[in-house]
């Protein structure tokens, strides 16, 4: 299956399972993911933008790290959070003053963004 029809099938599933299944293809798929993933993060609907930010935290290697990056000032909190996790396991301290915001505001969850819709 082309790369972008694994995007664009990614970036719209909402079943669980499926969207799953999808991110798991997106990540054997090769180099061309994360670029295409991160046109997502530009999306008006926060529940599509956190959906990019989920299949690019699965991308191996780094080159889905700076995009990851851009999506901690996502206006979102849940785009945010699911950003801040995926650097946070790498190690990258960018993403400290959102995990401390996450503790502070007591949000525990990242699901915020599926809240709307």
């Amino acid at each position: 299956m082309p790369v972008e029809a694994l995007v664009e099938a990614a970036l719209s599933e909402t079943e669980p399972n499926v969207a799953d299944a999808l991110r798991w293809a997106l990540a054997q798929s090769g180099d061309r993911g994360p670029a295409l993933l991160a046109k997502g993060l530009g999306s008006p609907v926060a529940a599509v933008r956190k959906r990019a930010v989920q299949s690019l935290a699965e991308m191996p290697g780094g080159k889905a790290t700076e995009h990851l990056r851009d999506a901690l000032t996502d206006p979102d909190a849940g785009v945010r959070g699911y950003a801040a996790l995926a650097l946070g396991t790498h190690g990258v301290a960018e993403a400290v003053p959102t995990l401390i915001d996450m503790i502070v505001t007591g949000r525990n969850d990242t699901d915020a963004a599926d809240a709307r819709y």
